[in-house]
């Protein structure tokens, strides 16, 4: 089996999305057919992590506290 350091072809930033999807990376220098599938999928957890980040500090910058509210209201009324 291949060291990682040995492998010239894999980046840092596809080992970060690789983590990100939750991948034995170990495994997955073996199965170079793969890389990009669990590439994609760090990708989307990392930018769909990024999208919520900052629709948070957006709510919290200009204080959209009556619009968390109307949302949260309308949650309640489904969920009973």
């Amino acid at each position: 089996m291949k060291n990682l350091n040995e492998s010239s072809s894999i980046t840092l930033l596809q080992r970060i999305f690789w983590w990100c999807s939750g991948v034995n990376i170990s495994l997955l220098v073996e199965l170079k057919t793969s890389w990009q599938k669990f590439y994609t999928v760090g990708l989307a957890i990392i930018l769909s992590s990024l999208v919520s980040a900052l629709s948070f500090i957006g709510a919290c910058i200009f204080h959209v506290d009556e619009y968390l509210d109307i949302i949260q209201r309308m949650f309640y009324v489904f969920i009973n």
